[in-house]
């Protein structure tokens, strides 16, 4: 165990593991990776390989910013343990003591549900990611909304009963932060953990670095290069939180130093899960595929008309408005809360049911489809009304297994 070996012992286990963190970089055609290890308080390892971007080059180096994505969190429990430590906030007393939370699906969630069960995923109530997440890492939800949202967020089980990864109650904890000190959780942050530890490069928005040495977001196409994002502002003061990613080579470290048993082959589980999300989009057209061939061959002749569809349809728990609308070369398009970014083009499914599957696998990558993982999540079902035979809503489902989100239809015009 590493907690056992000294510096040296612990510095020459790290350095025969680098080979194998190349193994995983290459597997998951990751830009970069940039690895620093402490041991009791020294720096045992830092080592960086690859390029911030792939585009110009430009290598990384142990000052390179990355963002840290759900890491964060820690962030924000040690900002609550703070606050439980000044005695100003309680693990065990439910939220609605400190913020206006409620659930309008499952009141007792509202009434007993505690900031440790936010921080634990233990309230029981969907993480719902694209009514705040959507294509290209745009936001489509105001901050000011927020609660709102979470207070109408459905349950997936019982408070306590189950753990269910949500995002959205870290961004609760965050308002509940701000709420103490009564100023914005980024400045709390600031003043109590990053500036005490002396974590000048530690941002929460880009904007706030002195120079342009971060590593930038990239996307492998079907070529197997690397396709260049757009930049992320991970955590933009006015944003309630940001998208996450995962780290192969820190289990890998984390197995080394402390002898982890039975030990696992990381750089053979990354490349069969990077070739798992390789193929993600091939598994999800092909169900795509079927189960539309499947509904078209159970129905009756269908008369489709495209204009019936066309209109707006609203979510007013959910804070989402759903425009579907011609486009300039006479298609149906969708565009979520007026967001231009977050469009798709509509095709006739089967049925009363549009679908808007990417046409490609590059295009399914480059949009950023990142909580999208069955063929339904692309599927619009309408409803009619059963005497008058308009359509008055739309049901989509915007998590796997849960109840599709009814959209009450407001408008018959363009």
């Amino acid at each position: 165990m590493a907690a056992d070996m000294d510096s040296d012992a612990v510095r020459s286990r790290l350095e025969a593991l680098c080979p194998i963190l190349d193994q995983i970089q290459d597997n998951t055609r990751s830009a970069s990776i940039s690895t620093g290890v402490l041991h009791h308080g020294e720096v045992v390892l830092t080592r960086s390989r690859g390029f911030r971007d792939a585009e110009s080059q430009a290598p990384v180096d142990s000052e390179t910013n990355y963002p840290i994505c759900s890491l964060t969190k820690a962030f924000t429990a040690a900002c609550c343990g703070i606050l439980v430590d000044e005695g100003k906030l309680e693990w065990a007393k439910p939220l609605q003591s400190y913020i206006p939370f409620r659930s309008t699906a499952d009141p007792v969630i509202g009434e007993r549900a505690t900031m440790q069960d936010a921080l634990s995923h233990n309230t029981g109530l969907a993480h719902m990611d694209l009514t705040w997440l959507g294509l290209e890492c745009d936001y489509i939800l105001d901050k000011e909304d927020l609660l709102g949202v979470v207070n109408h967020l459905p349950p997936v089980h019982d408070l306590r009963s189950g753990f269910h990864y949500n995002n959205y109650m870290y961004a609760v904890a965050g308002l509940v932060i701000e709420q103490q000190p009564g100023r914005p959780w980024y400045e709390f942050l600031k003043e109590r953990i990053l500036e005490p530890l002396a974590m000048h490069r530690t941002v929460t928005n880009r904007a706030k670095l002195p120079d342009d040495n971060v590593a930038e977001p990239h996307v492998v196409l079907d070529d197997y290069s690397l396709h260049r994002q757009k930049a992320v502002d991970t955590a933009a003061d006015n944003t309630l939180m940001g998208p996450a990613g995962p780290d192969w080579s820190a289990q890998a470290i984390a197995q080394t130093m402390f002898g982890l048993q039975p030990p696992i082959d990381f750089a053979e589980v990354s490349k069969q899960r990077a070739k798992v999300e390789y193929e993600r989009y091939a598994d999800l057209a092909a169900d795509f595929e079927y189960f539309q061939n499947k509904e078209r061959g159970e129905e009756k002749h269908f008369n489709v008309n495209l204009e019936d569809y066309v209109g707006k349809y609203v979510n007013t728990g959910l804070k989402m408005a759903l425009d579907i609308r011609h486009s300039s070369d006479k298609s149906l398009i969708m565009v979520v809360n007026n967001v231009p970014s977050q469009h798709h083009r509509l095709t006739h499914f089967a049925g009363d049911k549009l679908g808007f599957l990417p046409s490609s696998r590059e295009e399914f990558v480059i949009r950023e489809f990142i909580d999208w993982f069955k063929w339904d999540q692309f599927v619009l079902c309408f409803h009619r009304h059963e005497e008058w035979g308009m359509i008055n809503g739309v049901a989509w489902a915007l998590q796997n297994g849960i109840k599709p989100v009814y959209f009450k239809r407001i408008s018959l015009e363009e």
